[in-house]
């Protein structure tokens, strides 16, 4: 039954109705009351490195929307850094026509002497149910999934999934008296230790039971990563690993999602905690129909930040007139109207739709629907990707 709240979340969303008619790639009118001010159009050139007279495309680039609760709202003084100042920074990885591929590895396998272990569970737990029994799931995301998405993310440089049969991952029972994979292998329920297995070596990787009792136990990310540099191709720029299990960093730590050796060009990236049968509070606070790119309708920005402003009782005029003073002070170009068509041209082509619009209408698309509200797992599975390729690419934007 744990699932059942999960979809009752959906149930009490809105529906999807909202058109998105309009699109905004300005701040939110709750940015000057955070403190941030927009750098300047000729800053915002130079920091990009363009030349005098030359302005970034505010429909490929827009402004960050600094909405209340995000980061940026939070500490908007933040430093920032320039693509001009990261282009030139000497500890990058450069891409070269040897090294220019992102490799993905697909979750390992579980060896048949390990499947009873709780040190190799993926699946959550909940009061009054046991390891044994991991009631409904949700069907996981596809590691090919992850790639495309990747692909995308990542334009210009290749992105593949590593291939099991050439770099095989298996997670196995581990045996202090011999590093390489045997068959001859001491099980245990609750191992502190067990190996993930290449095609030349085992390598150790700590167990620990898990300190808020959300997965039966956790693997050490840092043991991980070794296994990831050491299978890590010749042709990569950078190898990522996905694995099902939870992960810990160091004693102290709950868990961790990720984490990436930069200078070693490697990731890895766990699903365990994106698994929305976690996410109950998560999910019920969202508002699905607008993710990025929807998260730039006009309409749905003021609406956030009046009802965020309303629930705080605090200068609601104020924030009303920001609302007004933002709408009218838009630029075309800076304005997105959807539902009118394109202006008539001469030519017979149709006008190009704008970056922006252009990420619309895919989110659109038939073929990536937006989440239903049916009372069934199987429309989290989106939901539980859109995490871990945020995660990844995050990750491996450090091996850059």
């Amino acid at each position: 039954h744990a699932v059942a709240p999960i979809m009752s979340a959906f149930s009490e969303s809105q529906a999807p109705t909202c058109p998105h008619s309009t699109l905004t790639s300005l701040p939110s009118p709750y940015a000057p009351e955070a403190g941030y001010n927009r750098p300047t159009a000729q800053q915002r050139a130079t920091a990009a490195g363009l030349k005098k007279g030359q302005e970034t495309d505010e429909t490929a680039f827009p402004a960050p929307l600094v909405l209340p609760n995000d980061d940026l709202a939070y500490d908007p003084k933040w430093p920032t850094q320039s693509l001009r100042s990261w282009v030139r920074e000497k500890e990058r990885n450069e891409v070269t026509p040897d090294r220019k591929t992102i490799y993905i590895a697909a979750p390992p396998d579980i060896a048949p002497d390990l499947c009873k272990s709780v040190a190799i569970s993926s699946a959550p737990l909940f009061p009054g149910r046991s390891s044994k029994d991991p009631g409904i799931t949700v069907p996981a995301p596809k590691a090919q999934e992850v790639v495309d998405y990747l692909a995308a993310f990542f334009h210009g440089l290749p992105v593949k999934l590593l291939s099991p049969k050439d770099t095989p991952l298996r997670f196995t029972a581990w045996d202090d008296s011999n590093s390489k994979p045997s068959k001859k292998r001491t099980t245990s329920k609750n191992p502190t230790s067990i190996a993930l297995a290449t095609s030349t070596e085992a390598i150790r990787i700590r167990a620990r039971p898990c300190p808020d009792g959300a997965f039966p136990s956790q693997l050490n990310l840092n043991d991980i990563l070794d296994v990831v540099i050491s299978i890590l191709p010749s042709d990569a720029y950078a190898l990522l690993l996905l694995i099902e299990q939870d992960m810990y960093e160091d004693e102290d730590d709950d868990y961790c999602c990720g984490r990436a050796y930069g200078g070693s060009r490697c990731a890895v990236v766990s699903m365990a905690r994106y698994n929305p049968l976690l996410q109950e509070q998560t999910i019920r606070a969202v508002d699905l129909i607008h993710p990025w790119p929807a998260s730039h309708c006009e309409s749905y920005i003021n609406n956030y930040c009046q009802q965020q402003d309303d629930s705080n009782a605090t200068n609601p005029p104020l924030l009303k007139t920001r609302c007004e003073v933002a709408t009218q002070s838009h630029s075309p170009e800076e304005i997105v109207d959807l539902t009118s068509s394109p202006p008539h041209s001469p030519s017979p082509s149709p006008v190009p739709l704008t970056p922006l619009q252009s990420a619309l209408q895919a989110y659109f698309h038939p073929l990536f629907p937006i989440p239903s509200h049916h009372r069934h797992p199987e429309p989290l599975t989106p939901l539980w990707l859109t995490h871990i390729a945020r995660t990844a690419s995050h990750e491996l934007g450090h091996c850059l």
